[in-house]
């Protein structure tokens, strides 16, 4: 911690004193904490003088290596020497040295400043391989258009397989393009809470196991007696035809449009593009 904190002071731990971490951790008189300053490396040994009594103090003792007491020489962050014997590896690249011999005329400035470019430009190479870049990037272009039209006509042609399905009355196949298109290739599975018979919720897969057992047993048995026989359903709606006798009555234009300047302005059309007013 003493480290850390970056005030200059370093620990010495005293190896027989009582007190010392170095000993068990028994408890004992003395605080050790003992730190010292001006030395950047631990000693090699520190003891307490217990044969001396001074009172409430304690009297410490340490030694370190002569070589320790050293202030290491700081590092050089560059070597001039170094430097000299690899003088010819450095490499300037002056960006400004086209304005080193400036001139006042304007168009002779140009001209310098155009040569040492496309000197440069020949030197280096990037001008030569322009073209092929170009190229790239026209050919990756013309890939991603027909990567976009493959796509268009793909789609529509599963969309005529699907005209084609639905005109030929192949329903099967329809219901399997269907699923195949819309990307549900599997059924969804809600593992959630449901209730059972006597509206109590049900959590844990045993007992939503047995919730449903019972619930398909009472449809395969048809308790409510909905499926086993037509006759409940034979006669519902058969009078239906006279119950709107009025949608019969032909509209007159006059009602046309009084329908029409009723109807609000951001009132949307039904499905069959009018208004459910008209």
């Amino acid at each position: 911690m003493l480290n850390r904190i970056g005030v200059g002071l370093r620990r010495a731990v005293a190896s027989n004193s009582k007190g010392s971490p170095m000993n068990n951790a028994t408890m004992g008189r003395m605080i050790d904490h003992v730190a010292f300053s001006e030395v950047l490396n631990s000693s090699k040994y520190t003891k307490v003088l217990n044969s001396v009594d001074l009172s409430d103090d304690l009297p410490l003792i340490s030694e370190w290596n002569i070589e320790s007491l050293k202030s290491p020489l700081p590092q050089k962050r560059i070597d001039a020497e170094k430097m000299k014997e690899l003088a010819m590896n450095f490499i300037s690249d002056n960006r400004f040295s086209v304005l080193a011999n400036y001139e006042s005329n304007t168009e002779n400035l140009f001209d310098n400043a155009n040569t040492n470019i496309c000197e440069a430009a020949e030197e280096l190479g990037p001008i030569k391989t322009i073209k092929s870049g170009f190229r790239r990037s026209e050919l990756k272009e013309k890939a991603t258009k027909l990567c976009l039209k493959d796509r268009r006509n793909n789609k529509k042609a599963e969309v005529k397989k699907a005209c084609d399905l639905m005109m030929g009355k192949k329903p099967r196949e329809l219901w399997s393009w269907l699923k195949s298109f819309s990307g549900r290739f599997r059924s969804s599975l809600v593992n959630g809470p449901i209730f059972d018979k006597n509206r109590q919720l049900a959590t844990y897969s045993e007992t939503k196991a047995e919730v449903w057992t019972a619930h398909f047993e009472e449809l395969a048995k048809d308790s409510t007696g909905n499926s086993i026989s037509a006759e409940k359903w034979s006669d519902i709606g058969n009078d239906s035809a006279a119950m709107f006798s009025e949608c019969d009555i032909p509209l007159s234009w006059a009602e046309i449009c009084a329908a029409l300047k009723s109807t609000p302005n951001n009132k949307s059309p039904g499905s069959d593009g009018i208004p459910s007013e008209a």
